[in-house]
């Protein structure tokens, strides 16, 4: 399908992927409005997502994927740098590999590539979290207005401890633009992922912020924009 899409901007393209339950308008803000100065900056809702319209996320992945490069041919955009983070960067890493003729750099933020020894009690803690979050009336209001499908199918899937896709994220075999790994301090695991990535290729390139947890471009927005524009700028030298 081809995804609602935000654009803005004029040069080489960059693709921006949202976080779970977000969308392309309301996630990666400060970066965006700095990086439009620059770049083509793409911000598509994702599949199930604000006005990308779709109840079928039973491959939400590989779908996702494949959503993205026809939206990307819809555009007529051959190359792209791609941002993604937590959910955004599950399937940035999914487009990645699968697309991989298509990427001028990637970058990855809350996401794992090892399964922690305690799973289990991490994903019931999610589980639990995002039970709570259907008992705030204000919250349930707010993702009624901002997505047109049924966001709550996107809890459904996560109550599946097997959803998150760890043989996906493991390894970068494939993928041969630069990758940049940009961890908050406070995510231990996260922390471990990023200095896993940065072992398995001299293509790799990790920060861990401080002052910040799983979503790094909203907590510390204009740390975590100097470090794009500093990663970006280095990557457009090699093209």
């Amino acid at each position: 399908m081809i995804l609602h899409t935000e654009r803005e901007g004029k040069g080489d393209a960059v693709l921006l992927l949202h976080s779970g339950l977000q969308t392309g308008k309301t996630d990666f803000v400060h970066l965006a409005s700095e990086l439009n100065q620059s770049f083509f900056v793409i911000r598509p809702d994702l599949r199930g997502h604000g006005r990308s319209k779709s109840n079928d996320i039973n491959n939400f992945f590989e779908d996702s994927a494949d959503d993205l490069a026809q939206t990307l041919a819809h555009l007529e955009v051959h190359k792209v740098h791609v941002i993604g983070s937590s959910l955004g960067g599950l399937v940035a890493m999914t487009f990645a590999k699968k697309f991989p003729h298509l990427i001028n750099s990637l970058t990855l933020s809350g996401v794992k590539p090892v399964k922690p020894s305690n799973w289990s009690l991490i994903h019931q803690s999610e589980v639990d979290a995002q039970a709570q979050l259907l008992t705030n009336q204000e919250a349930v209001a707010y993702y009624d207005h901002l997505h047109q499908s049924d966001w709550r199918s996107f809890l459904e899937m996560a109550k599946d401890e097997a959803w998150y896709p760890f043989q996906k994220m493991n390894n970068i075999v494939g993928i041969k633009a630069p990758i940049f790994i940009i961890v908050g301090e406070g995510m231990e695991d996260e922390v471990r992922g990023a200095l896993y990535y940065q072992g398995l290729s001299k293509h790799v390139r990790i920060a861990i912020v401080p002052f910040a947890s799983h979503l790094v471009h909203a907590q510390q927005p204009e740390l975590y924009t100097k470090l794009m524009q500093t990663f970006l700028a280095g990557s457009s030298k090699r093209l």
